[in-house]
Protein backbone atom coordinates (compact mmCIF):
# COMPACT_ATOMS: atom_id res chain seq x y z
CA UNK A 1 0.00 0.00 0.00
CA UNK A 2 1.44 3.34 -1.06
CA UNK A 3 0.60 5.88 1.65
CA UNK A 4 1.02 9.57 0.75
CA UNK A 5 1.69 12.28 3.29
CA UNK A 6 -1.97 12.54 4.36
CA UNK A 7 -2.19 10.61 7.66
CA UNK A 8 -5.87 11.52 8.12
CA UNK A 9 -6.98 10.91 4.54
CA UNK A 10 -9.52 8.23 3.69
CA UNK A 11 -8.40 4.75 2.73
CA UNK A 12 -9.76 3.39 -0.57
CA UNK A 13 -9.68 -0.35 -1.25
CA UNK A 14 -9.51 -0.99 -5.02
CA UNK A 15 -10.63 -4.47 -6.05
CA UNK A 16 -10.21 -5.61 -9.67
CA UNK A 17 -8.61 -8.61 -11.37
CA UNK A 18 -7.28 -6.33 -14.15
CA UNK A 19 -3.93 -5.05 -12.94
CA UNK A 20 -3.88 -2.19 -15.47
CA UNK A 21 -7.26 -0.90 -14.29
CA UNK A 22 -6.21 -1.23 -10.66
CA UNK A 23 -3.18 0.94 -11.42
CA UNK A 24 -5.33 3.58 -13.12
CA UNK A 25 -7.77 3.56 -10.20
CA UNK A 26 -4.89 3.89 -7.75
CA UNK A 27 -3.46 6.90 -9.58
CA UNK A 28 -6.88 8.54 -9.80
CA UNK A 29 -7.52 8.09 -6.07
CA UNK A 30 -4.03 9.13 -4.97
CA UNK A 31 -4.37 12.31 -7.03
CA UNK A 32 -7.35 13.13 -4.79
CA UNK A 33 -5.19 12.66 -1.69
CA UNK A 34 -6.61 9.28 -0.65
CA UNK A 35 -4.61 6.35 0.61
CA UNK A 36 -5.02 3.24 -1.57
CA UNK A 37 -4.87 -0.50 -0.99
CA UNK A 38 -5.45 -3.17 -3.64
CA UNK A 39 -6.98 -6.63 -3.99
CA UNK A 40 -7.21 -8.74 -7.16
CA UNK A 41 -10.34 -10.76 -6.36
CA UNK A 42 -13.22 -11.05 -3.92
CA UNK A 43 -11.46 -13.35 -1.48
CA UNK A 44 -8.50 -11.00 -1.28
CA UNK A 45 -10.90 -8.12 -0.79
CA UNK A 46 -12.47 -9.75 2.27
CA UNK A 47 -9.03 -10.41 3.76
CA UNK A 48 -7.81 -6.89 3.05
CA UNK A 49 -10.98 -5.36 4.42
CA UNK A 50 -10.72 -7.27 7.70
CA UNK A 51 -7.09 -6.21 8.07
CA UNK A 52 -7.26 -2.57 6.92
CA UNK A 53 -10.89 -1.50 7.52
CA UNK A 54 -10.98 0.91 4.53
CA UNK A 55 -13.34 3.89 4.30
CA UNK A 56 -14.68 2.90 0.89
CA UNK A 57 -14.41 -0.06 -1.50
CA UNK A 58 -14.23 0.24 -5.30
CA UNK A 59 -15.33 -3.23 -6.33
CA UNK A 60 -15.27 -4.79 -9.79
CA UNK A 61 -18.39 -6.89 -10.42
CA UNK A 62 -16.91 -9.59 -12.68
CA UNK A 63 -13.80 -11.35 -11.31
CA UNK A 64 -12.45 -14.89 -11.01
CA UNK A 65 -12.30 -16.78 -7.68
CA UNK A 66 -15.11 -14.64 -6.20
CA UNK A 67 -17.15 -12.09 -8.14
CA UNK A 68 -18.01 -8.66 -6.84
CA UNK A 69 -21.65 -9.45 -6.09
CA UNK A 70 -20.75 -12.40 -3.85
CA UNK A 71 -17.94 -10.41 -2.26
CA UNK A 72 -20.26 -7.49 -1.50
CA UNK A 73 -22.83 -9.77 0.15
CA UNK A 74 -20.12 -11.29 2.35
CA UNK A 75 -18.68 -7.86 3.16
CA UNK A 76 -22.03 -6.77 4.54
CA UNK A 77 -21.93 -9.63 7.06
CA UNK A 78 -18.73 -8.27 8.62
CA UNK A 79 -19.37 -6.22 11.78
CA UNK A 80 -17.21 -3.31 10.58
CA UNK A 81 -18.56 -3.23 7.02
CA UNK A 82 -22.26 -2.65 7.59
CA UNK A 83 -22.13 1.01 6.58
CA UNK A 84 -18.90 1.19 4.55
CA UNK A 85 -19.65 2.57 1.06
CA UNK A 86 -19.18 0.03 -1.75
CA UNK A 87 -18.98 1.46 -5.25
CA UNK A 88 -19.48 -1.31 -7.82
CA UNK A 89 -17.57 -0.99 -11.09
CA UNK A 90 -18.89 -3.06 -13.97
CA UNK A 91 -19.27 -3.33 -17.73
CA UNK A 92 -22.81 -4.50 -17.09
CA UNK A 93 -25.32 -1.68 -17.49
CA UNK A 94 -28.59 -3.60 -17.76
CA UNK A 95 -31.28 -3.21 -15.12
CA UNK A 96 -30.90 -6.79 -13.87
CA UNK A 97 -27.19 -6.25 -13.08
CA UNK A 98 -27.91 -2.92 -11.40
CA UNK A 99 -30.61 -4.56 -9.27
CA UNK A 100 -28.21 -7.40 -8.44
CA UNK A 101 -25.55 -4.91 -7.33
CA UNK A 102 -27.91 -3.08 -4.98
CA UNK A 103 -29.39 -6.36 -3.71
CA UNK A 104 -25.85 -7.49 -2.82
CA UNK A 105 -25.39 -4.36 -0.71
CA UNK A 106 -23.63 -1.96 -3.10
CA UNK A 107 -24.05 1.72 -2.23
CA UNK A 108 -23.70 2.94 -5.83
CA UNK A 109 -22.21 1.85 -9.15
CA UNK A 110 -20.33 3.14 -12.20
CA UNK A 111 -19.81 1.44 -15.54
CA UNK A 112 -16.79 0.77 -17.70
CA UNK A 113 -15.29 2.52 -19.54
CA UNK A 114 -14.91 4.70 -16.48
CA UNK A 115 -15.72 8.38 -16.64
CA UNK A 116 -12.99 9.56 -14.29
CA UNK A 117 -14.58 12.87 -13.29
CA UNK A 118 -17.81 11.05 -12.39
CA UNK A 119 -15.86 8.45 -10.40
CA UNK A 120 -14.05 11.13 -8.37
CA UNK A 121 -17.30 12.94 -7.61
CA UNK A 122 -19.09 9.78 -6.52
CA UNK A 123 -16.23 8.66 -4.29
CA UNK A 124 -16.11 12.09 -2.64
CA UNK A 125 -19.90 12.14 -2.22
CA UNK A 126 -20.04 8.65 -0.73
CA UNK A 127 -17.23 9.39 1.72
CA UNK A 128 -18.87 12.62 2.84
CA UNK A 129 -22.25 10.93 3.25
CA UNK A 130 -20.66 8.15 5.29
CA UNK A 131 -18.88 10.67 7.54
CA UNK A 132 -22.20 12.41 8.15
CA UNK A 133 -23.87 9.08 8.93
CA UNK A 134 -21.09 8.21 11.37
CA UNK A 135 -21.48 11.54 13.14
CA UNK A 136 -25.24 11.03 13.45
CA UNK A 137 -24.69 7.53 14.85
CA UNK A 138 -22.16 8.84 17.37
CA UNK A 139 -24.52 11.57 18.54
CA UNK A 140 -27.38 9.06 18.78
CA UNK A 141 -25.26 6.62 20.79
CA UNK A 142 -24.10 9.42 23.09
CA UNK A 143 -27.70 10.51 23.69
CA UNK A 144 -28.75 6.91 24.38
CA UNK A 145 -25.88 6.49 26.86
CA UNK A 146 -26.82 9.74 28.58
CA UNK A 147 -30.44 8.60 28.84
CA UNK A 148 -29.37 5.24 30.28
CA UNK A 149 -27.14 7.02 32.77
CA UNK A 150 -29.95 9.37 33.86
CA UNK A 151 -32.38 6.47 34.29
CA UNK A 152 -29.81 4.52 36.28
CA UNK A 153 -29.14 7.35 38.69
CA UNK A 154 -32.83 8.11 38.96
CA UNK A 155 -33.39 4.55 40.13
CA UNK A 156 -30.63 4.83 42.74
CA UNK A 157 -31.95 8.21 43.91
CA UNK A 158 -35.49 6.82 44.27
CA UNK A 159 -34.15 4.02 46.46
CA UNK A 160 -32.24 6.58 48.53
CA UNK A 161 -35.48 8.40 49.24
CA UNK A 162 -36.91 5.26 50.85
CA UNK A 163 -36.10 3.87 54.28
CA UNK A 164 -33.84 1.09 53.02
CA UNK A 165 -30.55 -0.46 54.03
CA UNK A 166 -27.51 0.00 51.78
CA UNK A 167 -27.90 -3.58 50.53
CA UNK A 168 -31.55 -2.98 49.67
CA UNK A 169 -30.60 0.19 47.78
CA UNK A 170 -27.80 -1.35 45.74
CA UNK A 171 -29.00 -4.91 45.21
CA UNK A 172 -31.58 -4.11 42.48
CA UNK A 173 -29.18 -1.97 40.43
CA UNK A 174 -25.59 -3.18 41.00
CA UNK A 175 -25.75 -5.47 37.97
CA UNK A 176 -27.23 -2.68 35.86
CA UNK A 177 -24.40 -0.36 36.91
CA UNK A 178 -21.80 -3.02 36.05
CA UNK A 179 -23.34 -3.62 32.62
CA UNK A 180 -23.50 0.11 31.94
CA UNK A 181 -19.80 0.40 32.78
CA UNK A 182 -19.02 -2.61 30.59
CA UNK A 183 -16.87 -4.36 33.20
CA UNK A 184 -16.75 -7.92 34.48
CA UNK A 185 -16.97 -7.16 38.18
CA UNK A 186 -18.36 -4.42 40.40
CA UNK A 187 -18.16 -4.58 44.16
CA UNK A 188 -18.52 -2.41 47.25
CA UNK A 189 -16.10 -3.17 50.06
CA UNK A 190 -15.68 -1.85 53.58
CA UNK A 191 -12.10 -0.82 54.30
CA UNK A 192 -11.75 -3.87 56.55
CA UNK A 193 -12.17 -6.02 53.43
CA UNK A 194 -15.75 -7.15 54.00
CA UNK A 195 -17.87 -7.31 50.85
CA UNK A 196 -21.22 -5.50 50.92
CA UNK A 197 -22.53 -6.18 47.42
CA UNK A 198 -21.09 -7.49 44.16
CA UNK A 199 -22.04 -8.27 40.57
CA UNK A 200 -20.09 -10.62 38.32
CA UNK A 201 -20.53 -11.08 34.58
CA UNK A 202 -19.85 -14.82 34.79
CA UNK A 203 -23.03 -15.56 36.71
CA UNK A 204 -25.11 -12.80 35.14
CA UNK A 205 -26.66 -12.06 38.54
CA UNK A 206 -25.83 -9.78 41.41
CA UNK A 207 -24.99 -11.28 44.78
CA UNK A 208 -24.93 -10.14 48.37
CA UNK A 209 -22.49 -11.05 51.09
CA UNK A 210 -22.39 -9.70 54.60
CA UNK A 211 -19.44 -11.54 56.08
CA UNK A 212 -16.04 -12.79 55.08
CA UNK A 213 -13.17 -10.99 53.46
CA UNK A 214 -12.87 -10.93 49.70
CA UNK A 215 -10.45 -8.03 49.69
CA UNK A 216 -7.38 -6.97 51.61
CA UNK A 217 -4.74 -5.91 49.13
CA UNK A 218 -6.31 -2.46 48.73
CA UNK A 219 -4.54 -1.49 51.97
CA UNK A 220 -1.46 -1.10 49.75
CA UNK A 221 -3.16 2.13 48.68
CA UNK A 222 -4.66 3.17 52.02
CA UNK A 223 -2.93 6.55 52.03
CA UNK A 224 -4.23 7.26 48.53
CA UNK A 225 -7.79 6.39 49.54
CA UNK A 226 -7.67 8.37 52.77
CA UNK A 227 -6.61 11.39 50.69
CA UNK A 228 -9.64 10.85 48.45
CA UNK A 229 -7.63 9.78 45.40
CA UNK A 230 -8.79 7.27 42.82
CA UNK A 231 -6.50 4.32 42.01
CA UNK A 232 -6.62 3.03 38.43
CA UNK A 233 -4.65 -0.01 37.27
CA UNK A 234 -4.99 -0.47 33.52
CA UNK A 235 -3.00 -3.71 33.42
CA UNK A 236 -1.41 -5.87 36.10
CA UNK A 237 1.67 -6.19 33.90
CA UNK A 238 2.63 -2.62 34.77
CA UNK A 239 5.87 -2.78 36.79
CA UNK A 240 4.64 -0.40 39.50
CA UNK A 241 1.70 -2.64 40.50
CA UNK A 242 2.40 -4.34 43.87
CA UNK A 243 2.78 -8.12 43.82
CA UNK A 244 -0.13 -8.53 46.25
CA UNK A 245 -2.41 -6.74 43.81
CA UNK A 246 -1.18 -8.79 40.88
CA UNK A 247 -1.70 -12.07 42.75
CA UNK A 248 -5.21 -11.21 43.88
CA UNK A 249 -6.34 -10.08 40.44
CA UNK A 250 -4.86 -13.23 38.89
CA UNK A 251 -6.83 -15.35 41.36
CA UNK A 252 -10.08 -13.87 40.06
CA UNK A 253 -8.91 -13.73 36.40
CA UNK A 254 -8.87 -9.94 36.26
CA UNK A 255 -6.28 -7.73 34.56
CA UNK A 256 -7.48 -4.22 35.36
CA UNK A 257 -9.14 -2.51 38.30
CA UNK A 258 -10.53 0.93 39.13
CA UNK A 259 -10.95 1.79 42.82
CA UNK A 260 -12.90 4.82 44.03
CA UNK A 261 -12.87 5.62 47.77
CA UNK A 262 -16.19 6.04 49.56
CA UNK A 263 -16.42 8.52 52.43
CA UNK A 264 -18.98 8.84 55.22
CA UNK A 265 -19.10 12.16 57.07
CA UNK A 266 -15.58 12.98 55.95
CA UNK A 267 -14.08 9.62 56.97
CA UNK A 268 -12.86 6.99 54.53
CA UNK A 269 -15.38 4.15 54.72
CA UNK A 270 -14.42 1.77 51.91
CA UNK A 271 -14.12 1.21 48.17
CA UNK A 272 -16.24 0.96 45.08
CA UNK A 273 -14.26 -1.35 42.83
CA UNK A 274 -14.71 -2.08 39.10
CA UNK A 275 -12.55 -4.81 37.57
CA UNK A 276 -12.20 -6.35 34.15
CA UNK A 277 -10.60 -9.43 32.61
CA UNK A 278 -9.06 -7.28 29.84
CA UNK A 279 -6.74 -4.32 30.02
CA UNK A 280 -8.61 -1.03 30.43
CA UNK A 281 -7.82 2.62 29.90
CA UNK A 282 -9.67 3.97 32.94
CA UNK A 283 -10.65 7.39 31.68
CA UNK A 284 -13.73 9.39 30.79
CA UNK A 285 -17.23 8.08 31.36
CA UNK A 286 -16.38 5.00 33.43
CA UNK A 287 -14.50 7.07 35.99
CA UNK A 288 -17.23 9.74 36.08
CA UNK A 289 -20.01 7.18 36.58
CA UNK A 290 -18.14 5.28 39.29
CA UNK A 291 -17.39 8.53 41.15
CA UNK A 292 -21.06 9.55 40.93
CA UNK A 293 -22.17 6.15 42.26
CA UNK A 294 -19.61 6.40 45.08
CA UNK A 295 -21.01 9.82 46.01
CA UNK A 296 -24.55 8.43 46.13
CA UNK A 297 -23.36 5.55 48.31
CA UNK A 298 -21.75 8.10 50.63
CA UNK A 299 -25.12 9.84 50.94
CA UNK A 300 -26.87 6.54 51.64
CA UNK A 301 -24.34 5.56 54.31
CA UNK A 302 -24.49 8.95 55.97
CA UNK A 303 -28.27 9.25 55.94
CA UNK A 304 -29.92 8.27 59.24
CA UNK A 305 -32.34 5.36 58.79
Amino acid sequence: MNVPSHPDSSLVLVVDDDRSLRTLLRFAMEEEGYQVAEANNGENCLAQFARLKPDIVLLDAVMPVMDGFTCCRQLRTLPTAEYTPVLMITVLDDQESVDQAFAAGATDYVTKPIHWAVLRQRVARLLEANRSLTQVQQVTEALQRQLQRELLFRTITQHLAQVLTLEEILHPCVQEIREFLGVDSLGLYHKNGHLTVKSLSESGTSGLKSAGKESGWEMEYAQEFEAGRIVAISDIQQPEVPATVVNRLKQVSMKAVLMVPVFVRGEWWGLLEAADSDSRDWQGERVDVLVDVANLISLALGYPR
